[in-house]
């Protein structure tokens, strides 16, 4: 059973940890796991713990994202001629994952999200990829105004409105925990030379927005590729910790695409 957090802060405060930062995961873990993490000072941590295998298959696979859900439209089997399920991408163009928290979103994408979710039906596979755009996009319209956030914080609070989104459709919408999947963004592509042009580019900016945007960009010092995935993967991190909380299956698509210099690939 995964710990709440109030738990998992009592056995650190019992252990005389108070001081020692538990990885994002932790909440995945035993009582036990914890208890050992903490008193052994962060040395001795659990196995990690392979995510289980589907109990059914699934008719149709159905992956909601924002536009890089647009990646597995043209799919193929791994086994050419094998039965695979179709894939079926809903692609909510610039759709961050913090967004979903917010019923006014700019789009009104959450609506239109909840809406196909509904039209779901019990032998679907569901499939939510959002995280992209905060990591790419958003942190950085944070940013720009204050300097003193740090990705760490942003990405914690990102996922944590993420999955209150998640948390409200398992218990008001009709999908449930089995055909529920949570996926992981993709690594950063954008090379330092075009992070300042790329950050300038989603949709929903007007033409006065980008030209103040984009002044303020040019007197900052953006940071580099291989700090900017090492921030990627943190998210990712939180993820999966929070989708092991509630038994839920995680798609990693980040490391697989990560190259030997820790970028991708």
């Amino acid at each position: 059973m995964p710990l709440a957090r109030a738990a998992l802060e009592a056995i650190q405060q019992d252990s005389f940890a108070d001081d020692l930062e538990l990885p994002a995961d932790a909440l995945a873990w035993t009582p036990e796991e914890v208890r050992a993490f903490c008193e052994s000072g962060g040395v001795q941590k659990p196995t990690a713990k392979l995510t289980p295998a589907p109990t059914k298959e699934f008719s149709a696979i159905k992956l909601f994202g924002d536009s890089h859900a647009n990646t597995f439209i043209s799919v193929e089997p791994a086994v050419p001629g094998a039965d695979s399920p179709t894939i079926i991408a809903y692609p909510y163009t610039a759709g961050s994952a913090m967004g979903l928290h917010h019923c006014d979103s700019i789009t009104g994408y959450r609506e239109a999200l909840i809406g196909d979710l509904r039209g779901t039906q019990p032998g679907e596979a569901v499939v939510l990829k959002f995280g992209q755009v905060d990591c790419d996009f958003v942190y950085y319209l944070k940013w720009v105004e204050d300097q003193s956030l740090a990705f760490e914080a942003f990405a914690a609070a990102s996922v944590r409105k993420y999955f209150c989104f998640i948390d409200n459709a398992l218990a008001t919408l009709s999908v449930t925990r089995e055909q529920l999947h949570i996926m992981s963004p993709f690594p950063t592509v954008v090379d330092d030379a075009a992070l300042r042009e790329s950050l300038c580019t989603l949709p929903f900016m007007s033409a006065s927005f980008k030209r103040h945007f984009r002044a303020k960009l040019m007197t900052l010092k953006l940071p580099s590729l291989a700090v900017r995935t090492a921030q990627g993967l943190c998210y990712c991190e939180r993820l999966q910790a929070e989708a092991a909380a509630r038994g839920l299956r995680y798609l990693d698509v980040y490391t697989p695409l990560l190259g030997g210099h820790g970028v991708y690939n």
